[in-house]
Protein backbone atom coordinates (compact mmCIF):
# COMPACT_ATOMS: atom_id res chain seq x y z
CA UNK A 1 0.00 0.00 0.00
CA UNK A 2 2.88 2.31 0.68
CA UNK A 3 4.19 2.47 -2.95
CA UNK A 4 0.78 3.59 -4.25
CA UNK A 5 0.81 6.53 -1.84
CA UNK A 6 4.27 7.55 -2.98
CA UNK A 7 3.17 7.45 -6.62
CA UNK A 8 0.13 9.61 -5.96
CA UNK A 9 2.33 12.13 -4.14
CA UNK A 10 4.70 12.17 -7.09
CA UNK A 11 1.81 12.79 -9.46
CA UNK A 12 0.44 15.60 -7.31
CA UNK A 13 3.77 17.40 -7.14
CA UNK A 14 4.32 17.07 -10.87
CA UNK A 15 0.91 18.63 -11.54
CA UNK A 16 1.60 21.47 -9.16
CA UNK A 17 5.00 22.19 -10.62
CA UNK A 18 3.69 22.35 -14.17
CA UNK A 19 3.66 25.90 -15.60
CA UNK A 20 0.20 27.31 -16.30
CA UNK A 21 -1.14 27.04 -19.84
CA UNK A 22 -1.47 30.08 -22.01
CA UNK A 23 -4.89 31.64 -21.78
CA UNK A 24 -7.03 30.74 -24.77
CA UNK A 25 -9.68 33.44 -25.18
CA UNK A 26 -11.62 31.31 -27.64
CA UNK A 27 -12.12 28.50 -25.12
CA UNK A 28 -15.79 28.30 -24.27
CA UNK A 29 -16.69 30.88 -26.92
CA UNK A 30 -16.09 28.93 -30.11
CA UNK A 31 -16.68 25.26 -30.85
CA UNK A 32 -13.66 24.15 -32.87
CA UNK A 33 -15.56 21.15 -34.25
CA UNK A 34 -17.82 23.26 -36.45
CA UNK A 35 -16.99 24.96 -39.73
CA UNK A 36 -17.54 28.40 -38.27
CA UNK A 37 -15.41 27.54 -35.25
CA UNK A 38 -12.53 26.38 -37.42
CA UNK A 39 -12.79 29.55 -39.52
CA UNK A 40 -12.73 31.73 -36.40
CA UNK A 41 -9.70 29.86 -35.00
CA UNK A 42 -7.89 30.20 -38.35
CA UNK A 43 -8.60 33.93 -38.52
CA UNK A 44 -7.54 34.27 -34.86
CA UNK A 45 -4.20 32.63 -35.63
CA UNK A 46 -3.70 35.03 -38.54
CA UNK A 47 -4.28 37.98 -36.22
CA UNK A 48 -1.87 36.49 -33.65
CA UNK A 49 0.81 36.19 -36.32
CA UNK A 50 0.54 39.93 -36.98
CA UNK A 51 0.58 41.04 -33.33
CA UNK A 52 3.62 42.80 -31.93
CA UNK A 53 3.27 40.97 -28.59
CA UNK A 54 1.19 37.81 -29.14
CA UNK A 55 1.79 36.69 -25.54
CA UNK A 56 -0.19 39.58 -24.03
CA UNK A 57 -3.52 38.23 -22.80
CA UNK A 58 -5.42 41.41 -23.63
CA UNK A 59 -4.13 41.47 -27.20
CA UNK A 60 -5.09 37.79 -27.62
CA UNK A 61 -8.60 38.63 -26.44
CA UNK A 62 -8.83 41.56 -28.86
CA UNK A 63 -7.65 39.25 -31.66
CA UNK A 64 -10.39 36.78 -30.74
CA UNK A 65 -13.00 39.55 -30.91
CA UNK A 66 -11.72 40.63 -34.32
CA UNK A 67 -11.75 37.06 -35.62
CA UNK A 68 -15.35 36.51 -34.52
CA UNK A 69 -16.47 39.81 -36.05
CA UNK A 70 -14.68 39.09 -39.34
CA UNK A 71 -16.38 35.71 -39.69
CA UNK A 72 -19.76 37.22 -38.77
CA UNK A 73 -19.24 39.82 -41.51
CA UNK A 74 -18.39 37.11 -44.05
CA UNK A 75 -21.54 35.19 -43.14
CA UNK A 76 -23.63 38.34 -43.35
CA UNK A 77 -22.18 39.17 -46.77
CA UNK A 78 -23.26 35.73 -47.94
CA UNK A 79 -26.76 36.37 -46.64
CA UNK A 80 -26.81 39.72 -48.44
CA UNK A 81 -25.81 38.03 -51.70
CA UNK A 82 -28.64 35.55 -51.14
CA UNK A 83 -31.09 38.45 -51.15
CA UNK A 84 -31.63 39.23 -47.47
CA UNK A 85 -31.84 42.87 -46.44
CA UNK A 86 -28.96 43.07 -43.96
CA UNK A 87 -27.15 46.18 -45.24
CA UNK A 88 -27.54 48.22 -42.04
CA UNK A 89 -26.37 45.39 -39.82
CA UNK A 90 -23.44 44.77 -42.15
CA UNK A 91 -22.34 48.40 -41.89
CA UNK A 92 -22.59 48.26 -38.09
CA UNK A 93 -20.50 45.10 -37.92
CA UNK A 94 -17.86 46.53 -40.25
CA UNK A 95 -17.58 49.63 -38.08
CA UNK A 96 -17.30 47.46 -34.98
CA UNK A 97 -14.55 45.41 -36.64
CA UNK A 98 -12.67 48.57 -37.62
CA UNK A 99 -12.79 49.80 -34.01
CA UNK A 100 -11.74 46.39 -32.68
CA UNK A 101 -8.81 46.20 -35.11
CA UNK A 102 -7.76 49.65 -33.93
CA UNK A 103 -7.17 48.19 -30.45
CA UNK A 104 -4.75 45.59 -31.82
CA UNK A 105 -1.05 46.37 -31.85
CA UNK A 106 -0.18 44.96 -35.27
CA UNK A 107 3.28 44.70 -36.82
CA UNK A 108 2.04 46.15 -40.09
CA UNK A 109 0.24 49.41 -39.87
CA UNK A 110 -3.21 49.39 -41.39
CA UNK A 111 -3.23 53.16 -41.61
CA UNK A 112 -3.12 54.40 -45.19
CA UNK A 113 -0.29 56.65 -46.26
CA UNK A 114 -1.17 60.19 -47.18
CA UNK A 115 -1.74 60.58 -50.92
CA UNK A 116 1.19 61.96 -52.87
CA UNK A 117 0.84 65.57 -53.98
CA UNK A 118 0.95 66.39 -57.67
CA UNK A 119 4.18 68.33 -57.20
CA UNK A 120 5.89 65.38 -55.47
CA UNK A 121 4.69 63.04 -58.19
CA UNK A 122 6.06 65.39 -60.85
CA UNK A 123 9.49 65.56 -59.21
CA UNK A 124 9.62 61.80 -58.64
CA UNK A 125 8.68 61.04 -62.25
CA UNK A 126 11.19 63.59 -63.58
CA UNK A 127 13.95 62.17 -61.37
CA UNK A 128 13.30 58.68 -62.74
CA UNK A 129 13.86 59.96 -66.24
CA UNK A 130 10.34 59.41 -67.44
CA UNK A 131 7.95 61.82 -69.05
CA UNK A 132 5.22 62.93 -66.64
Amino acid sequence: MQPATDQSKARRTSRQSRPPRAIDPLRGRVDGNTTVGRRVRHRWRLYLAELISPDAALQRAFAADCAELAIAIEDMQGRQLAGENVAEDLVRLRNELRRAEGKLQLKTSTAKAAPQSLEDWWHQTSAEGGQP
